[in-house]
């Protein structure tokens, strides 16, 4: 591929949205979260102890994000006191569902991503 023809691939609004989206599934626990909503919404605090993240703020961040992108919903719980349940939309289905075969080929070729770092 000529270095002409290396910039026309990587140029485009199609590459930009798609660098964003993996902009937005590198933040800490983006995709921790929607692998734990596929089975059935949550509330924050069960969420936030099944994915292990001791920080609020972080969690609250994250969450966020993903509501703003379309791939989770947030619905206030009128419960004492009151409480807030996330749930996958099915935009953040498809997303994850589309992610399987990234997971299964870092599986079969053995990517390390600890091995990156030196």
């Amino acid at each position: 591929m000529t270095e002409e023809e290396d910039q026309d691939w990587s140029s485009g609004e199609e590459w930009r949205t798609l660098h964003e989206l993996l902009s937005l599934m590198s933040k800490k626990w983006a995709v921790a979260v929607l692998l734990t909503l596929r089975p059935r919404p949550m509330r924050f605090g069960r969420l936030q102890r099944e994915i292990g993240c001791g920080h609020v703020k972080t969690m609250a961040m994250t969450l966020r994000s993903l509501e703003n992108a379309g791939l989770i919903d947030r619905q206030v719980v009128d419960t004492r006191p009151p409480g807030v349940m996330y749930e996958i939309t099915p935009l953040g289905r498809s997303l994850i569902d589309s992610l399987d075969p990234v997971r299964k080929w870092s599986v079969d070729n053995d990517f390390d991503p600890l091995q990156l770092v030196r």
